[in-house]
């Protein structure tokens, strides 16, 4: 299946700044947050719904994909979108971190959750919760390579003031898109 690059970045041209930032650091496997295990999130499914884990590890394996499996498991098909989240930036930022301080809030948040979000939603944010949320195409090109990727190129889309190089190093030690273009760096 060919991944569908001119939406992706249609939408990195016409999100906020700070929300295409995130989601670009998401997409390239950038993560900033704590991760959830595949059996904390299997507990707490087997909790919600009452199935055994086993035949949730049974799920896991025969779809190959934990958070397809769980959101397949969960969710009804043809359930509307509630259009969560509603504004990604602010929740990727402020809830999510929030959401992963123990076993207990997650579970609570998810429970919530399970009952309103369309399939679509849920599997985003089990991949989000399991840290698998990244395309391997978006990921940063090996250093001292001199290829052109698909993350420089959306990164240079929305960003033109500044080099690849400089994008590509933000994007690995800021929560936030460069500036200015002497912003300090750690390095």
């Amino acid at each position: 299946m060919a991944r569908d690059w001119e939406s992706l970045r249609a939408y990195i041209l016409r999100a906020p700044e700070a929300e295409a930032w995130l989601f670009l650091k998401l997409l390239s496997g950038s993560y900033w947050y704590p991760r959830t295990t595949a059996q904390t999130l299997i507990r707490v499914v087997a909790h919600f719904s009452a199935l055994p884990e086993a035949i949730l590890h049974y799920s896991v394996r025969e779809v190959g994909d934990t958070a397809e499996a769980l959101t397949l498991t969960l969710i009804p098909p043809g359930r509307p979108a509630v259009g969560f989240p509603e504004e990604l930036g602010r929740w990727l930022m402020e809830e999510l971190p929030g959401l992963m301080r123990s076993e207990e809030r997650l579970t609570t948040k998810l429970t919530y959750l399970w009952q309103s979000l369309a399939q679509e939603e849920a599997f985003f944010l089990h991949k989000v919760l399991l840290h698998s949320a990244h395309l391997p195409a978006l990921r940063p090109p090996m250093a001292g390579t001199r290829r052109a990727s698909h993350l420089g190129s959306l990164l240079r889309a929305r960003w033109s003031a500044f080099s690849e190089e400089t994008l590509l190093t933000c994007l690995r030690t800021h929560l936030t898109p460069p500036t200015t273009t002497t912003q300090p760096t750690l390095f």
